[in-house]
C-alpha cells in the first residue's frame, strides 16, 4: 500500500476508495447505511407500539430496513431475538410502497409459564404524494400464556438507501 509523506514528515496510509466512499455519506445519502438502536420498557402485552418512523421523500427512492429485536417478558421469564427484512420504494409523484417480510433467524428461550413472541408490522403510508411519506413501523410483543406484562425490548435498525436517497428512520 502506497503512503503519504506529511509536511511534518509522519507517513500515513493512503486512504483507499472504498474507506473515501464511506467517509464521504451521511445518513440518508444514496448508497448509505444508517444504524439505530433504541430501547423500550413497559411494553403492554399485544399491543403494537411505534417503535420508529421511516420518512421517504418525494424522489425515486428504494431501499430497506433490517430490524433485529429482542424482548424479553416483562416477569424474565422468555425472550426473543428475531430478525425482520422491510423493502421500501417509491417513485416521484406516487405513494410510497412498503412490506415487512417473513420473520427471520429466530432464537426464543422456553418460558416455565409462557413465551415471548415479537411481530413487527408496517403503519399505512401518511403523506401527499407531492411531499414526503412517512410510514411507522410498529412492534408488538405477546406472552403464549401467563401473566406477565411490562415486556421490555432492545432493537437496531439498519437502513439501506439503494437509489436516489433520502430515505431515513426516526
Amino acid at each position: 500500500m502506497a503512503t503519504i509523506q506529511r509536511p511534518t514528515g509522519v507517513a500515513r496510509r493512503r486512504e483507499t476508495k472504498w474507506e473515501r466512499a464511506f467517509r464521504a455519506y451521511k445518513d440518508g445519502d444514496p448508497c448509505s447505511v444508517m444504524h439505530r438502536t433504541l430501547a423500550i420498557t413497559g411494553l403492554t402485552d399485544a399491543t403494537a407500539t411505534t417503535i420508529g418512523t421511516l420518512t421517504i421523500p418525494n424522489v425515486q427512492a428504494a431501499g430497506g430496513l433490517q430490524l433485529t429485536v429482542c424482548s424479553a417478558l416483562g416477569d424474565g421469564d422468555s425472550a426473543e431475538v428475531s430478525t425482520y427484512p422491510i423493502a421500501v420504494s417509491r417513485i416521484a409523484g406516487a405513494a410510497a410502497k412498503v412490506v415487512v417480510g417473513t420473520k427471520a433467524m429466530v432464537a426464543a428461550t422456553a418460558g416455565a409459564t409462557g413465551n415471548a413472541a415479537v411481530t413487527v408490522t408496517a403503519g399505512a403510508v401518511t403523506g401527499a404524494i407531492t411531499g414526503p411519506q412517512t410510514i411507522a413501523i410498529q412492534v408488538a410483543v405477546a406472552r403464549s400464556a401467563g401473566t406477565a406484562a411490562n415486556h421490555d425490548l432492545v432493537a437496531t435498525a439498519q437502513v439501506y438507501n439503494a437509489r436516489a436517497g433520502g430515505i431515513t428512520f426516526a
